[in-house]
């Protein structure tokens, strides 16, 4: 056996590269979302909090009465469900959007 083979075999175990990864990451101190992203993140629930507001209420004035306007309204069919889908995709942007380097 060579003295460069004896060198090879005795040196240190090099770290896995995720492992290496994982260290550069955490050197740096950087998190997985920026501010934009968290910004992003909040417009989405705001919207979904919203769209679940919009869905409340229907009772009726008196129980004596049926008022289909009040049960099968515009914004309960149609807005609402629609706020917590624009929430939704908002949420899916947030998570997809790429951080720009600081």
């Amino acid at each position: 056996m060579g003295e460069a083979q004896r060198k090879k075999s005795s040196s240190k175990p090099t770290a896995a590269p995720a492992a290496k990864v994982h260290q550069r990451i955490q050197a740096a101190g950087s998190v997985t979302y920026g501010r934009t992203q968290y910004l992003w993140m909040l417009a989405g629930v705001a919207c979904i909090v919203l769209g679940l507001i919009l869905m409340l209420g229907g009772g009726m004035p008196d129980a004596e009465t049926w008022d289909e306007s009040l049960i099968y309204s515009h914004r309960r069919l149609t807005l609402a469900p629609l706020m917590i889908v624009i929430g939704l995709g908002l949420q899916v942007f947030a998570i997809f959007k790429v951080r720009k380097p600081e």
